[in-house]
């Protein structure tokens, strides 16, 4: 299993607006994704311009076809909530305890 992490530093002004799109777009793109398996978005407290999301997958190929070939057309869906350019490293996971309620694509 690999972890995708990405972390974004967003205009305050557009973090509702930011949180509505992933909500109702890219997690929903992103289930649909071969290999996806979970997602975490973080927030701090009382803070509204940042954000960091790790996304499970079940192999590193499944990882890299996402962002391949879906990942440029999200970003251009975030850039104008966006201060800079994301973030992104990716882990090997090495323990997990999730489980899933909802049905992943295969």
């Amino acid at each position: 299993m690999i972890a995708r992490h990405i972390e974004v530093n967003l205009k305050p002004e557009k973090f509702i607006e930011f949180k509505t799109l992933y909500e109702k777009e890219i997690l929903p793109l992103m289930k649909r994704q071969t290999g996806f398996l979970d997602s975490i978005s973080l927030v701090p407290e009382n803070v509204n311009d940042k954000s960091v999301t790790i996304s499970l997958w079940r192999t590193k190929q499944n990882c890299e076809n996402y962002h391949k070939k879906e990942f440029p057309r999200i970003l251009e869906m975030v850039k104008p909530f966006l201060k800079d350019t994301p973030k992104i490293e990716y882990f090997n996971v090495e323990y997990a305890t999730f489980r899933r309620v909802d049905t992943v694509a295969a």
